[in-house]
C-alpha cells in the first residue's frame, strides 16, 4: 500500500482547482489525516471502508469536523452515494484486496481490486473531466511497468483487466502520470488545467 503523503498531491490543488478529497479505503486514517493538512485547504472530505474496525474509529476521531464524511461501505456503493456535485475532486482509490484485512470476507472480481468499476462510476458524475484520480498497487497488474514476475504472491496479481485497459479508461479526458516508487501509482490528470475548464 502506497502512502498518500509521499505523492506530493498538494501541487494538484491549485493547478486543478481541487475542492474535495474522496478516498476508498480509510484503513487507519493516514490518507485522510494527510489530506486535511493540504494547502490551500480543501472544503470536503469523503472516505469509506468496508470494515467497521477501520470506519468506526475514524468516524469517532473526526466526529467534530463537519467537513469529514466517513462511511462503512464497499467502495462502489460509497461512490454511487456521493452528493452529485462536490466540486473538482481528488480521488484516492485505495480499496484493494480486503481479504488481507479480514479473512472472513469472500472476495469477487468486483470487490478484490475494483478500480475499473470505480472509474466507471466516477465517469458518470458531472464534470469528472476536472477531477484528479490516483490509484496505487500497480505492482499487482501484469504488463504495468511496476510489475515483476515473482515479486508478489499469485493471490495479489490481478488478471481481470490489463494495465492497458486501465490507461485507456480515462484517455479521452485525462493524461496518465506513472510513478514506480513503492507499489506504483498512476495519476490521471485533467487534460485542461483549472483556468481552461468550463
Amino acid at each position: 500500500m502506497s502512502e498518500l503523503r509521499h505523492l506530493h498531491i498538494d501541487r494538484y490543488i491549485r493547478r486543478y482547482g481541487i475542492r474535495s478529497f474522496v478516498e476508498t479505503g480509510t484503513n487507519n486514517g493516514q490518507g485522510l489525516e494527510y489530506a486535511l493538512t493540504l494547502d490551500p485547504p480543501l472544503k470536503r472530505f469523503d472516505t469509506c471502508d468496508l470494515l467497521p474496525q477501520f470506519a468506526g474509529p475514524a468516524s469517532e476521531r473526526w466526529k467534530d469536523d463537519k467537513r469529514v464524511h466517513i462511511v462503512c461501505a464497499d467502495s462502489l456503493t460509497f461512490l454511487r452515494q456521493l452528493p452529485l456535485w462536490i466540486g473538482p475532486s481528488l480521488y484516492w482509490l485505495d480499496a484493494h484486496q480486503p481479504w488481507c484485512y479480514d479473512q472472513s470476507i469472500v472476495e469477487t472480481d468486483e470487490t478484490k481490486f475494483p478500480v475499473m468499476r470505480e472509474i466507471a462510476i466516477i465517469k458518470e458524475r458531472p464534470c469528472y473531466e476536472q477531477d484528479v484520480i490516483i490509484l496505487d498497487d500497480l505492482i499487482a497488474l501484469r504488463e504495468s511497468p511496476r510489475w515483476h514476475a515473482g515479486e508478489i504472491a499469485e493471490y495479489f496479481q490481478i488478471q481481470s483487466f490489463t494495465f492497458r485497459d486501465l490507461l485507456w479508461s480515462l484517455n479521452d479526458t485525462h493524461t496518465a502520470e506513472i510513478d514506480l516508487q513503492q507499489e506504483g501509482t498512476v495519476r490521471f490528470l485533467p487534460r485542461r488545467p483549472k483556468q481552461d475548464a468550463v
